[in-house]
C-alpha cells in the first residue's frame, strides 16, 4: 500500500488482454508509473472428470495464473450457469484464503507458483461455465526502462537499415562501368548489415519476452557474465566503427584478433553454462535467455568483423570510391 500511494496509477478501464494493456502501458508510459487494466479468464466444464475431490469430499478445479503483471488484485468468481462457488490460493504449494493475502497478490514471483483454486459448493454438471476476473498491474520498473530503450534503439537501427538501402541504391548507380565490381561490393555490405540488424533485434527481444512474461532473473554469475559480454562488445563495435569511419584498415589484423579471443570467450561462456545446467545449477528458462544472447552475441561478433572486412576489400580495390559508412558510434 505504501508503495502504490507513492506512484501514479493510471487505470485503463476497458477489459483487454495482456498485449493490448501493454501497448497502452507503452503509449502512456509518461504520464504514469504504474497502469492497471482489467482481464477476464472464462472456464467452460465441457468434461467433469477435469475436476478434483477435495479432503472434503467437495470438487474443485485448480489452475496457474498466467503472469501478465507485475501485481493482482480483484481476484473474483463469476458463475454463468449459477454454481456457487469458494475461491483460494496456493502460492508455492502453501493455500491461502483471499482475506489471509490481504487486498494484494504478488503474481510475478520468480520463485513460486501461483494458483487459484476453485471449489465448488454445489454438485456440477457437464454445462457449467464461470469466470474469473482480477486487475492486473504494470509497474514501470528499471528494466522495463532499460527495454524500451533498447527496443527503441533497435527502431532507430532498422530505420537506418531503411535508409541505407536507398543510398546504396544511388551510389550503385553512380558507379562508373569500368568499377562495376563495386556494385557488388556495395550490395554484400548490405546484405551484412542486414544480418548485423536482424541478430541485434533478436538479442532486445528475446530479453524483452523473458522480462514481460515475468521469469525469474538471471544468477548473479550469469548476469555478470552478460554484463562482461555486453561490456566487451560495445568496445568492439566502437572499435569497427572507428577503423570504417577513419579508414584506417591497417588495425583489421586487430579486429580479427579481437574476434577470435571474444569468440572464445563465448564458447568458454557457453560450456560453464551447459556445465550448470547438467548440476541444475541454472533453470530452463534462465538458461534459454543465456544461451540465445550468447549465441546471437556470437553472430554480432562475426558479422561485424565481416563488415570491417567488406570496407578492407573496398578501400583496397576502390580507393577512388566514395566511402560509404554503415555502423555509426551512436548504433
Amino acid at each position: 500500500q505504501d508503495f502504490l500511494s507513492s506512484k501514479k496509477i493510471l487505470h485503463n478501464r476497458t477489459p483487454c488482454e495482456y498485449n493490448d494493456a501493454l501497448r497502452f502501458f507503452i503509449e502512456n508510459q509518461g504520464s504514469a508509473d504504474i497502469i492497471t487494466y482489467e482481464n477476464t479468464r472464462h472456464f467452460s466444464l465441457l468434461n467433469v472428470s477435469v475436476l478434483e475431490r477435495d479432503t472434503d469430499g467437495k470438487y474443485f478445479y485448480q489452475f496457474s495464473v498466467k503472469r501478465y503483471g507485475d501485481i493482482i488484485d480483484n481476484i473474483r468468481y463469476e458463475s454463468i450457469s449459477g454454481i456457487p462457488a469458494q475461491l483460494s490460493y496456493y502460492i508455492g504449494g502453501d493455500k491461502y484464503m483471499p482475506e489471509e493475502v490481504d487486498k494484494f497478490v504478488i503474481a510475478s514471483s520468480m520463485y513460486h507458483d501461483f494458483q487459484i483454486r476453485v471449489t465448488f459448493l454445489e454438485k456440477q454438471t457437464c454445462n457449467d461455465e464461470f469466470k474469473i476476473l482480477s486487475r492486473y498491474y504494470l509497474v514501470n520498473t528499471e528494466d522495463r526502462k532499460k527495454l524500451r530503450e533498447a527496443l527503441k534503439a533497435m527502431e532507430r537501427l532498422e530505420k537506418s537499415n531503411e535508409e541505407f538501402k536507398y543510398t546504396f541504391y544511388n551510389s550503385i548507380r553512380r558507379i562508373q562501368e569500368e568499377l562495376s565490381e563495386g556494385s557488388r561490393l556495395y550490395l554484400m555490405a548490405y546484405d551484412i548489415e542486414q544480418d548485423l540488424v536482424q541478430s541485434a533485434v533478436f538479442v532486445t527481444e528475446t530479453a524483452r519476452k523473458h522480462v514481460e512474461d515475468m521469469l525469474g532473473a538471471l544468477d548473479e554469475d550469469q548476469a555478470q557474465n552478460i554484463r562482461k559480454i555486453s561490456q566487451d562488445l560495445s568496445l568492439f563495435f566502437k572499435d569497427c566503427s572507428q577503423i570504417t569511419r577513419n579508414r584506417n584498415y591497417v588495425q583489421y589484423d586487430e579486429i580479427k584478433a579481437r574476434k577470435k579471443q571474444l569468440l572464445e570467450e563465448i564458447e568458454n561462456l557457453i560450456a560453464r553454462q551447459a556445465k550448470g545446467i547438467k548440476n541444475e545449477t541454472y533453470s530452463a528458462r534462465n538458461s534459454i535467455l543465456v544461451f540465445n544472447i550468447l549465441l546471437e552475441t556470437k553472430d554480432l561478433i562475426s558479422i561485424s568483423a565481416r563488415l570491417v572486412k567488406m570496407y578492407c576489400r573496398l578501400e583496397r580495390d576502390y580507393p577512388q570510391m566514395d566511402s560509404l559508412f554503415v555502423i555509426t558510434s551512436e548504433d
